[in-house]
């Protein structure tokens, strides 16, 4: 008898666990999405979380490719590398950054930045998609980097209503290794709250100990690209995500710059203050629209000298 109370008392605590986990994740939807609504399809989705494989290509079905190919073009092309600002997140493909780039440059220029994604998920995807049978040799490797880049490295899921399990790296011996993280604790929509929650309080712990941390990452993808890529030169666009960014402001970039990386920034360009609101998307409020592009690219282009 005591083994079926104890059973009882566990099953019990399971089902009242899920039944609390999927009320949160209904008042956190409605609340995203200002609906009030049950969002039993979209949790169950969701507590079939995505394998780090099935995330990538959910995002990558998603948001699509975009190329500014130019067949005529003798010249080495170009990468972009980033999350939803190098992407282009909103914009029609004739007002992004690869497409004037592109356009003014006479290249051509692969855009493999997609929104939601960091560093860390453009390491992964250089050593895991074959990108080199299909974009040639690049001159350059841009990563558009933004100030939030920094939490989505301690970050281990995305958005309480998405099924995505991101890559992530811990440090051993100095080095970055790929995490091997139990994916079945992140199928809770509670869990991948305290995960967030988590990322945010360790991206705001100290700064330089943060970039510390984003320095490695980029040192691991100067790594991964250079198998790939010997005679690639790999850019950092620092751009400008808030007047108050502290990483768009300190000067440690310099230490990459030892590294051999090449550090843009986009108020140094164009001695503007790119992410004001007449540099932004007017129903988004936060990505840059055309015009931060029309202004920012040909000094990016004239800085790389394309």
């Amino acid at each position: 008898m005591k083994i079926f109370k104890v059973l009882f008392i566990i099953i019990s605590c399971i089902i009242v666990f899920i039944l609390t986990d999927f009320l949160y994740f209904n008042i956190y939807a409605s609340q995203q999405k200002n609906d009030t609504k049950l969002y039993l399809k979209e949790y169950i989705q969701c507590f079939n979380l995505y394998s780090v494989n099935d995330s990538y290509r959910y995002f990558r079905e998603m948001y699509q490719d975009r190329d500014y190919i130019d067949l005529n073009s003798k010249k080495r092309p170009v990468l972009i590398m980033g999350g939803s600002f190098g992407y282009g997140f909103e914009l029609e493909n004739e007002q992004t950054f690869q497409y004037k780039l592109g356009k003014l440059t006479h290249r051509s220029v692969y855009n493999r930045a997609i929104p939601s994604f960091g560093l860390q998920n453009s390491i992964y995807m250089l050593q895991n998609y074959n990108f080199e049978k299909e974009i040639k040799n690049p001159e350059f490797i841009i990563y558009v980097f933004i100030d939030n880049h920094i939490f989505r490295l301690y970050r281990r899921v995305h958005e309480v209503t998405e099924p995505i399990l991101s890559v992530n790296y811990n440090l051993k011996n100095g080095k970055l290794v790929e995490e091997k993280k139990c994916k079945f604790i992140y199928r809770f929509a509670i869990c991948r709250r305290i995960s967030s929650l988590r990322a945010i309080c360790a991206s705001q712990l100290s700064n330089d100990k943060s970039f510390d941390y984003l320095k490695l990452h980029f040192l691991k993808l100067k790594e991964v690209a250079k198998q790939k890529y010997p005679n690639t030169k790999l850019v950092i666009l620092v751009y400008e995500e808030n007047l108050e960014d502290w990483s768009s402001k300190t000067n440690r970039w310099k230490e990459l710059e030892k590294e051999g990386f090449i550090v843009l920034n986009s108020y140094d360009l164009t001695n503007l203050h790119l992410s004001v609101k007449k540099y932004r998307l007017t129903f988004d409020k936060n990505h840059p629209n055309e015009l931060a592009w029309d202004i920012l690219t040909p000094k990016i282009a004239e800085k790389l000298k394309l």
